[in-house]
């Protein structure tokens, strides 16, 4: 009677779902969430027998996923069951133990091995003690902690590959010929063996007698072979108990700087990265996290540092197509992070804004890595203001800035714009540019992409300014408009007015010394630099950016009298000439502003976050 109505879900999957729901809330009263994992994937085994839907099956899936996570990392014990993969000697006897022993079955070849190490911890000492007495046999022990004889010096234990052929017993050689996961093997449980099997795991495994001077063959001073390390403890690997041994000279990073994408995250990025390696950690120590599509794949290497790229885009503020690679991107980006910062453990986790600071945020935070946020702008973005509760600090650029634990620390500059000092630098600046000496200089820029508005009426105010004597333009353009402004460049008179457009302005630092008045945006690092100078400008914020952020920025520096705030849509070349000319026809007030630029300058920025960093590290060292 009900034969059409198979295919319908709702007579077919809700009412197992709504059965299934209130099971599973009962589990989940208690800690363990493993029973109501097991009880929804053979529920969901069932249905798809049943021949539910594929699109049905694929949003229970999902629902069901997102439902499990969160159940997941509710509860701390739950939260601390699932990512004991992570750090499973962090609590051996308890969170830790099921991947301690995974990865013990790794070691020694699998299922098919065989292996003395005992599977219990030290809390059963009964079991220890039984382990001891087979353990002890000559058979048993590796040919590197036997004595040579009773009462005689203890031979020098083998190294190199001589150690994996000195087994005689069947555990060492079921050990030497193990292929199951020749990551994980352990071939020789000597702390002097160097074999390339023994180290592949990045951990040297010991014998209970190895390192500690007896060479008694006694079995009930023996006990059972266990990794070095305190004999009454539990079984962990030789030295640090949360940290796996390293080869001298291998640096764990101290902190990741995550973040980039445009020079505006990227600069103070690489500002902060540098005054950390100023205060003594290697260079090593300090990795960055970027995207493929951002100036970071280019520069970081440049300066030194290393850098892991992370693939995917940004999701555009629109209804669009893109969006849906650019969220699959970011989950793929996510998963990466998560191994990143598990696989290196840094002590600290910076996050600057851009594409990948957002995935390398959330992992620290699940991961409970200390996660400091940089907020160059004054209006910080959504996501930015959601992780930021979970943030230790947020060094942030103004005062007032809406964050959680927020320290106004300025936002740090490159540290040759920090040298300038524009009445030393100005003339040889411009004989390094090919600037007139004699004349004003105005610099106009508009980012490392460009800015179409100002562009366009730069090249207007050219030809106003043409026939000018006492004015020498420097245009950078950017690479997106640079064909739309050659092609109508205009001609000027000869010992007229000097304009110089660039595509891209390799030394800005030059730049700025060179110059008089700015003509460009308000983003964050490019006001930072302004009043690091001490330049006057004339600031025309970008009118779409995020919270308007830009004009926030701008009219900071307006208030401070550092600065001319033109709206974007009332800017042409006629409205830019009359203020341009303005400025530079006082010189009594170029000098008031360069002051009052100077003054709201925080030239110590880079070294705030970098002391902001070092206060919320975590405590473990960043050279092992």
């Amino acid at each position: 009677k009900r034969a059409d109505r198979v295919d319908d879900p709702r007579a077919t999957t809700w009412p197992v779902l709504a059965v299934l729901v209130v099971v599973a809330l009962l589990i989940l009263r208690q800690p363990d969430m493993g029973t109501a994992l097991v009880i929804g994937c053979m529920v969901m085994i069932q249905l798809f027998v049943a021949g539910t839907p594929v699109v049905t099956m694929g949003k229970l899936l999902l629902s069901s996923a997102g439902l499990a996570l969160v159940a997941g990392m509710a509860e701390p014990y739950r939260r601390d069951r699932l990512l004991a993969f992570l750090h499973p000697w962090k609590d051996p006897g308890n969170t830790g133990y099921q991947s301690i022993q995974g990865l013990v079955g790794l070691a020694t070849g699998g299922g098919g091995a065989f292996c003395r190490t005992p599977t219990l911890t030290s809390s059963s000492p009964s079991s220890a003690r039984s382990s001891a007495s087979s353990a002890a046999s000559p058979s048993s022990r590796c040919s590197s902690c036997s004595p040579s004889s009773a009462s005689g010096p203890r031979r020098a234990p083998p190294t190199g590959s001589a150690c994996c052929s000195r087994r005689a017993s069947r555990h060492g050689s079921l050990c030497r010929r193990s292929s199951t996961s020749a990551r994980w093997r352990v071939c020789c449980p000597s702390p002097a063996c160097r074999c390339r099997s023994c180290r592949s795991a990045g951990r040297r495994w010991s014998c209970s007698c190895s390192g500690r001077g007896s060479s008694s063959t006694s079995p009930s001073k023996a006990g059972p072979w266990r990794p070095a390390g305190d004999a009454a403890g539990p079984w962990r690997p030789a030295g640090d108990a949360a940290a796996p041994s390293r080869a001298p000279g291998d640096v764990r990073p101290f902190a990741v700087i995550a973040g980039g994408g445009t020079a505006g995250h990227l600069t103070p990025a690489l500002a902060v990265g540098r005054a950390l390696v100023e205060r003594g950690h290697p260079v090593s120590s300090v990795h960055y996290v970027g995207s493929h599509r951002g100036l970071e794949s280019r520069l970081v290497p440049d300066a030194g540092f290393p850098i892991t790229l992370l693939p995917g885009r940004g999701i555009e503020r629109r209804l669009a197509w893109a969006n849906v690679a650019a969220v699959a991107g970011l989950a793929v980006a996510f998963v990466r992070s998560v191994w990143l910062l598990a696989r290196h453990r840094p002590a600290v986790v910076l996050s600057v804004g851009g594409y990948a600071s957002a995935p390398c945020a959330v992992a620290a935070v699940v991961l409970r890595v200390p996660l400091v946020l940089a907020e160059q702008n004054a209006v910080p973005g959504a996501a930015l203001r959601l992780v930021a509760r979970f943030a230790r600090a947020s060094a942030v650029s103004f005062d007032g800035t809406p964050l959680p634990h927020a320290v106004v620390t300025g936002n740090p500059v490159r540290a040759e714009v920090l040298a300038v000092e524009r009445a030393r630098d100005r003339e040889r600046a411009r004989d390094a540019l090919g600037l007139p000496p004699d004349r004003s200089v105005l610099l106009c820029f508009g980012g490392s992409l460009g800015a179409r508005r100002i562009n366009l009426a730069v090249v207007d105010a050219i030809r106003i300014w043409a026939t000018r004597t006492d004015l020498a333009v420097r245009h950078v353009v950017g690479a997106r408009d640079w064909d739309l402004v050659t092609a109508d460049r205009p001609a000027l008179p000869s010992g007229g007015l000097v304009w110089q457009p660039v595509r891209y302005e390799e030394r800005m630092h030059l730049a700025m010394a060179a110059a008089d008045l700015a003509v460009c945006r308000a983003g964050a690092s490019t006001v930072a630099e302004l009043a690091v100078v001490g330049l006057p400008a004339v600031l025309v914020p970008l009118p779409h950016a995020p919270g308007d952020h830009q004009t926030a920025n701008a009219r900071a520096l307006e208030r401070a009298g550092a600065a001319v705030v033109v709206a974007d849509h009332e800017l042409d070349g006629a409205r830019l000439a009359a203020t341009v000319d303005d400025l530079l026809g006082d010189r009594t007030r170029l000098e008031r502003m360069a002051k009052a630029a100077l003054a709201v300058a925080r030239r110590d920025a880079a070294e705030r976050v970098a002391d902001l960093l070092e206060e919320h590290a975590s405590s473990r060292r960043g050279v092992e």
